[in-house]
């Protein structure tokens, strides 16, 4: 009787329609480290506040007038700012429940629903999470063309208890039957699914636009020594041109304001040279591609996407340099109304960190083309439950 009001209750929360039986019901796990974004970027902003509150002081000192209020205004703003950031995602996870219905993939939070039909979900990704084993975020995507067409179709599953055994649910299979999620991707197969290709990127690791990063951070670590060798000329002929002391406190705050302006501007360009070049070249040696008789997987790091074979409609290739090509997986949408080209059609590729439905740098490109398109699985219904 109590499973029977529990499941009543799901029906009321989620609004479900009457005939719709509920498989699944999930919430984020209670406290699961956050990526390092939600912690460096209120970090910069803290900075950016310590700056400007210095300067503002430093005004002050000098005896202009109206300085220390413009600049406390400010830096109560990027302070302010820096907060809601750091707390912005257990704030909005606090309150958010999912469920999953032989119909749907829900997510609520207080009135706000979002929801995707089993039947249009293209592919999947799991984010696992760095800091908890076990946790991670599943992403349910809907293919979708580019253009005028373009609209934004997905479903994220934020901070969920083995992931990989809740898209089990999905694709019809018994989560009981899932290897553990710590085993290497090629040894968490389903039982009955056959190993047909295997291999990972080869060349530089790098697109254009991880070096177009890395570049950027040049460029941003470049004015940095810039700035630093200005301010150290002023700092060095402030006592002799304005009679500013090495070791008054108006000559230590205007140091200590410029001296953390140039460490944030070297932090920021060293960050975006890591990850711009030797992130995404660790991460590049830690990709793998599996193919097999039911799905294409790829795996980069602790990210890992899974697509039905059936979702693939074609393939289109372009050159990657030293004889290797840059595979992209054109996809259907629901019920094949529309074609998503993967990015081939941009002018450039996909970030590699995203971890589109793109096979970068891979040898044998028409062989493994055919292998993709050649053995798929037996036409039929459009629904990602057959992929059992």
């Amino acid at each position: 009787m109590a499973q029977a009001d529990d499941e009543a209750a799901v029906h009321r929360r989620f609004r479900l329609l009457p005939n719709e039986s509920v498989s699944w019901v999930g919430k984020p796990v209670p406290g699961a480290p956050r990526e390092p974004g939600w912690l460096l970027v209120p970090a910069v902003f803290f900075a950016f506040a310590f700056i400007s509150t210095a300067f503002g002081v430093l005004l002050r000192m000098i005896g202009t007038e109206g300085g220390l209020l413009e600049s406390g205004f400010v830096a109560l703003w990027f302070t302010t700012l820096g907060i809601v950031i750091r707390l912005l995602p257990s704030w909005w996870l606090g309150g958010v429940e999912y469920a999953l219905t032989d119909r749907r993939v829900l997510f609520r939070r207080g009135a706000y629903r979002r929801m995707l039909e089993v039947r249009q979900i293209t592919y999947a990704r799991i984010h696992w999470n760095a800091g908890a084993v076990g946790v991670g975020h599943l992403e349910l995507v809907c293919a979708v063309p580019r253009g005028a067409l373009l609209r934004r179709l997905r479903v994220m599953l934020y901070d969920v208890r083995d992931p990989d055994r809740v898209l089990a649910r999905i694709r019809g299979l018994h989560p009981d039957a899932m290897p553990d999620s710590t085993l290497p991707l090629a040894e968490r197969l389903d039982p009955d699914e056959n190993v047909v290709w295997g291999g990972a990127p080869e060349g530089w690791l790098l697109g254009w636009r991880e070096i177009a990063i890395g570049l950027l951070g040049a460029l941003v670590s470049i004015a940095g020594i810039l700035y630093a060798i200005k301010i150290g000329h002023i700092l060095w002929t402030l006592e002799l041109r304005e009679g500013v002391m090495v070791t008054s406190p108006t000559w230590l705050l205007f140091a200590t304001a410029t001296g953390v302006s140039w460490a944030l501007m070297e932090a920021v360009g060293a960050g975006l040279i890591y990850v711009g070049v030797f992130r995404s070249r660790e991460l590049g040696r830690q990709t793998e591609y599996l193919l097999t008789d039911k799905r294409l997987l790829i795996r980069r790091g602790l990210k890992e996407l899974s697509i039905d074979r059936r979702r693939i409609v074609d393939v289109a290739d372009t050159p990657s340099g030293r004889d290797l090509r840059d595979l992209y997986l054109i996809l259907d949408g629901p019920g094949a109304r529309a074609l998503a080209d993967s990015g081939a059609l941009a002018v450039l590729a996909p970030p590699r960190d995203a971890l589109a439905p793109v096979l970068y740098e891979v040898r044998d490109a028409e062989v493994l083309k055919e292998l993709i398109l050649g053995r798929r699985p037996p036409s039929g219904e459009q629904d990602i439950r057959e992929a059992a």
